[in-house]
């Protein structure tokens, strides 16, 4: 007959031996490292999960057995998400920032075609051509009479007389 006590002990040991594993090699499970579950077949019967914890090492996959635990897989998959979030989170902040400055670059394209309409440009943060636009515009106003210039402008217009 088995011994349950033993077993738990050298469960005990061999959860402890793997998370100070993990814990001793931080700066490698920082950036990788990931829980993968595996199956096996025996006399026609599917048996598993069975877990290890897959990483590499100078360019080499390594792994270790994790087994099937659930309270060791929660605990190990705790740690290594404990280790990865900074990584995880610089990563995000990168993608997040050049999606941001893609989409500034976009709109910024949209609003020069819009400006070069009037003559205007953008020149770094600032407008230019605002005075020559300016001048046209006090010029068309003047030129044309009042009424002729209300109907220029868009927006509702009053019916047309019959």
């Amino acid at each position: 007959m088995e011994k349950p006590r033993l077993v738990d002990q050298n469960r005990s040991a061999q959860a402890d031996r793997l998370l100070a594993f993990v814990r001793g090699h931080a700066e490698v499970f920082a950036r990788q490292g990931t829980l993968v579950a595996g199956w096996r077949e025996y006399r026609g019967r599917r048996l598993g999960p069975y877990y290890r914890l897959a990483y590499r090492e100078a360019g080499r996959q390594r792994s270790l057995y994790v087994g099937r635990s659930q309270g060791l897989i929660g605990l190990v998959r705790r740690l290594l998400e404990r280790l990865q979030r900074p990584f995880r989170q610089s990563r995000l902040l990168g993608d997040l920032k050049v999606r941001a400055r893609a989409a500034l670059r976009g709109h910024k394209a949209v609003l020069r075609r819009h400006l070069a309409q009037w003559g205007i440009h953008l020149k770094g943060f600032e407008f230019r051509g605002l005075r020559r636009f300016a001048a046209l515009y006090r010029a068309a106003i003047h030129a044309v009479p009042r009424l002729a210039a209300r109907q220029a402008l868009p927006g509702p217009h009053p019916p047309p007389p019959r």
